[in-house]
Parts: C-alpha cells; sequence; structure tokens
C-alpha cells in the first residue's frame, strides 16, 4: 500500500476533458472548487501516517515526501509528482498545492509546473493512440 493516499470525500465529482490538445484525457474535479480564485489544490491523507506528525511520516521510506533546506518538498520519483505534473500541464497551470494532512498536523508544499515534464504528454498520447483507442473502437457495446 501506498503511503500517500487521496481521500475519499462526499464531494460532487465529474469527469471532462482538461485540454484541448489531449481531449481523450479526462480529469474527476468537484466542480464547486473550479470557482476558487487559486491554483489547482492536491489533498492527500496518508492512512498509514495519519496519527504521525510530518516529521514523523518522513522517516518513512516509501512515504512521498523528503526534508529539504527550507523544510519538505515532494519526491520527485514519487507517482504522485508525476499526477501533480500532469495536471498542471493539462489544464495549463503553472503552479499546484500539494496538502498532506493527517490528524497531527497538515502541510501544504506549492509546486510549480516542470517545463521538462511536458515530455511525458507525447508518449501519453502515443500509448492512448496505440493501445487505448483501438479497443474503444473495436468494442461493441
Amino acid at each position: 500500500m501506498r503511503e500517500c493516499q487521496w481521500k475519499k470525500t462526499s464531494t460532487p465529482k465529474v469527469t471532462l476533458p482538461v485540454s484541448e490538445l489531449y481531449p481523450q484525457v479526462e480529469d474527476t474535479y468537484n466542480p464547486l472548487a473550479r470557482d476558487i480564485s487559486m491554483e489547482d489544490v492536491a489533498w492527500f491523507s496518508p492512512y498509514s501516517q495519519r496519527n504521525s506528525t510530518i516529521a514523523e511520516a518522513v522517516e518513512v521510506p516509501s512515504f512521498c515526501l523528503f526534508v529539504e533546506e527550507q523544510g519538505y518538498a515532494l519526491e520527485k520519483t514519487h507517482a504522485y509528482w508525476h499526477q501533480v505534473q500532469g495536471q498542471l500541464h493539462l489544464t495549463d497551470r503553472d503552479l499546484s498545492y500539494f496538502v498532506v494532512w493527517t490528524t497531527k498536523e497538515a502541510l501544504v508544499i506549492p509546486i510549480p509546473k516542470d517545463p521538462a515534464w511536458g515530455q511525458h504528454l507525447v508518449v501519453l498520447e502515443e500509448f492512448y493512440r496505440q493501445h487505448i483507442l483501438p479497443v474503444l473502437i473495436s468494442r461493441e457495446d
């Protein structure tokens, strides 16, 4: 089990294409949150570390954060780094706030868009066209 997990909420969800360049990629979001005049916020509640402080949680090797000079940062090798970068690139935003919540404290980390990450979109598009689209076209409902 991964250390950081999405916390389930009862807020309404809508799935819509998020990019004119990649309309087949969809995002599920809370439609009420789009009216907020701030950049995207990614909320994570690490269930296995729910009763820990952030300082205690980062001691776990598989945790999504690490200690850096000025506080904490999201591991660039962690799946959540790629998830946040994908959301930033697909929604054409420059900044996301990564929020980690435990029962003892919460932490907000600004995550800027990494321009170099955009190369992954080409790979994702190619995978979609070669593997997903043919299956969708050949399906009989």
